[in-house]
């Protein structure tokens, strides 16, 4: 199965395997460069493995990552709600 996903300049990237996602692969999946992938992935911020030096990703755990951020981002936004209604 592929799966299909456009780049930030309107080219679209096909996923071959969701369980053997690439760099370019992973960068047009979450919409970020390859170079902030690669960094991620060095900083184990980023789910992957590495075979013969070259970085891997899997689709199911990039969407768990995807609702993590989604998580922190919400919270952060709750926290700064609470804060501005306990100033007021």
């Amino acid at each position: 199965m592929s799966t299909k996903v456009k780049q930030a300049e309107s080219t679209e990237v096909v996923i071959k395997d969701v369980n053997k996602m690439t760099v370019p692969e992973c960068a047009a999946y979450l919409e970020k460069s390859t170079d902030t992938i690669y960094k991620m992935a060095r900083a184990k911020e980023l789910p992957h493995y590495k075979l013969r030096n070259n970085y891997y990703f899997q689709k199911r755990f990039l969407d768990r990552y995807r609702e993590r951020q989604q998580e922190v981002m919400m919270e952060q936004i709750e926290a700064k709600w609470q804060l501005e209604i306990e100033v007021n």
